[in-house]
């Protein structure tokens, strides 16, 4: 600003922030933990671990849903972690050529099962997977059905994995669709 000779040059700042040099300095640091905050939180968001892929084992045949689990429901998720609880869920259906292999009691002692049920049109599951992420276990499959008919069905879907008490979610077709607590 100009000031003429002899004249007493004015500052344009108030007074009252003359006055405030002490609370500067705190807006600066405000300012300062801020930024290396919002550095910090995106560091840690880039690091997170890829999810880890899963082995696990696939039943399909001779397993029929029984007429008495969830039978109103068009469709099921479960996580069963007893032999108990299989057979209140699965029956095994009688086929050709002689029994056929099936899930023995003693497997529940290290696995656990991820049942996905679709009921309706004869409907098929596909390339399933499961991997361990931080929120824990995600089951992810493609399931594809044809045109509505009469006839109706109920096709699982039932992967053993190792126990765990972890969350599952299953994830259909890309799109998460149901959410099964982790075991107390």
């Amino acid at each position: 600003m100009f000031c003429p000779a002899g004249a007493r040059w004015t500052s344009p700042v108030p007074a009252w922030f003359g006055d405030a040099r002490p609370e500067l300095a705190s807006v600066r640091l405000v300012l300062i933990a801020a930024l290396v905050l919002g550095f910090t939180g995106t560091a840690l968001a880039a690091t997170a671990p890829p999810p880890a892929m899963v082995p696990f084992a696939t039943y399909d045949s001779p397993y029929f849903v029984r007429n008495d689990f969830e039978p109103g429901a068009s469709r099921s998720y479960t996580v069963i972690r007893t032999w108990s609880a299989f057979q209140g869920a699965f029956g095994v259906g009688v086929t050709m050529n002689g029994p056929k292999a099936t899930i023995e009691p003693s497997t529940f002692r290290s696995k656990m099962l991820l049942v996905a049920i679709e009921r309706g049109p004869l409907c098929s599951f596909v390339s399933a997977k499961v991997a361990r992420d931080v929120r824990g276990l995600r089951v992810e499959y493609g399931l594809r059905c044809p045109a509505a008919s009469s006839a109706s069905f109920a096709v699982p879907l039932i992967l053993a994995v190792e126990r765990s008490g972890s969350a599952v979610s299953f994830v259909e077709n890309g799109r998460t669709v149901h959410v099964v607590a982790g075991a107390r």
